[in-house]
């Protein structure tokens, strides 16, 4: 994903000695202060992705995910993205190449896959600019945060079948200067989901041990 406007900060975070790059158990997260408004330029690939600042590379045991300075994702993995114009692009991979366009109305942004609605992503932000909901064709994952922080207290994802929920529960052990985690724990919590007149009932099937997982991020200067 690419795009030629100027990245703009989507919201301004309180950083302060204490929260920033803390280290050890339970690291300070950073606050933010509610916008305005919404704006295309504040909904970019880098925000959909939970990030803050001008990332331009996330690298994991699992992935490297690369962008522009317009905050538009160019490299995921072996995926690369190709602007088309504004608000199109391609992205090649083994399989071949898929076509897609984006698009926002007020606080969500769609990057549809031209002719094949299972591969359109949606994405929702609340009034801090923060990435609440990303959701596909059969499935969706919800981030829930404390207050103002700036990073999620905990996520979950659910299928269309709505037949089980899978729950992460997040512990931040060091957090940057831009206000991204660079290290925390995560565990992970299965349940099983019932409805009964039209009431969720989850019940827990299984509990992980806390993972530790990290994560090294460069920034544009």
């Amino acid at each position: 994903m690419k795009k030629t406007f100027q990245i703009l900060s989507m919201a301004v975070i309180v950083l302060s000695a204490a929260s920033c790059g803390g280290e050890g158990s339970g690291a300070k997260i950073p606050q933010l202060q509610a916008l305005d408004k919404l704006t295309p330029a504040e909904m970019t690939a880098v925000k959909a992705n939970g990030l803050y600042g001008k990332v331009k590379a996330v690298t994991t045991d699992k992935l490297v995910l690369e962008f522009n300075e317009a905050g538009e994702i160019i490299k995921s993995g072996d995926y690369i993205y190709t602007q088309k114009s504004r608000n199109r692009y391609t992205v090649t991979g083994k399989s071949g190449k898929s076509n897609y366009s984006f698009s926002f109305e007020k606080d969500i942004r769609t990057d549809n896959c031209i002719g094949d609605d299972v591969s359109t992503a949606i994405y929702r932000f609340d009034e801090y600019g923060r990435l609440v909901r990303d959701a596909g064709y059969e499935w969706g994952t919800d981030y829930v945060y404390k207050n103002a922080d700036a990073l999620p207290s905990s996520s979950s994802w659910d299928n269309w079948e709505e037949s089980e929920e899978v729950v992460w529960q997040y512990e931040y052990q060091t957090i940057d200067d831009h206000g991204n985690w660079t290290e925390r724990k995560t565990t992970e919590i299965t349940y099983s989901v019932v409805w009964e007149n039209e009431k969720k009932i989850a019940t827990e099937t299984s509990r992980m041990e806390p993972v530790l997982e990290t994560r090294t991020i460069t920034y544009y200067e």
